[in-house]
């Protein structure tokens, strides 16, 4: 993880947008007691290890960057693939679905392969979503 006392970075307006959108689906689908996200146990126990100044931190320095870079190669393999999609309600969350735990979180740098993984899951959701109506 980065260092909390790195304070030279300079952030863009993407990844102010990226952290938020990412900060706000931890604190209110991730981190409650009562979460039934599939990582929220390995979430809390991070959150519970770390605190909210170093969440915050790491949401900015690390998650940020990996969502843009997830995203912008999900473009490149299908422009249309996040087509009817919310940005801050549904691509950030289910790019951050895609953190292992190992036992911290960590992103993996084969951004092709994640973005594969989660325009993948878009379609079988949007498949699912198409045969209930």
């Amino acid at each position: 993880m980065s260092d909390v006392t790195d304070t030279d970075k300079v952030y863009s307006y993407l990844d102010m947008e990226a952290a938020l959108c990412i900060y706000e689906w931890l604190i209110e689908d991730v981190l409650p007691l009562d979460s039934k996200h599939p990582n929220a146990k390995a979430w809390q126990t991070y959150y519970d290890s770390v605190g909210s100044a170093v969440l915050r931190y790491n949401t900015a320095a690390e998650y940020a960057p990996w969502v843009l870079k997830v995203y912008d190669a999900a473009l490149e393999i299908d422009p249309y693939g996040w087509e009817n999609y919310v940005y801050d309600w549904e691509i950030v969350p289910e790019i951050m679905s895609k953190v292992e735990f190992i036992p911290e979180p960590m992103v993996n740098s084969d951004y092709d392969a994640v973005a594969r993984s989660v325009l993948t899951t878009i379609v079988l959701r949007r498949n699912d979503a198409s045969t209930e109506t």
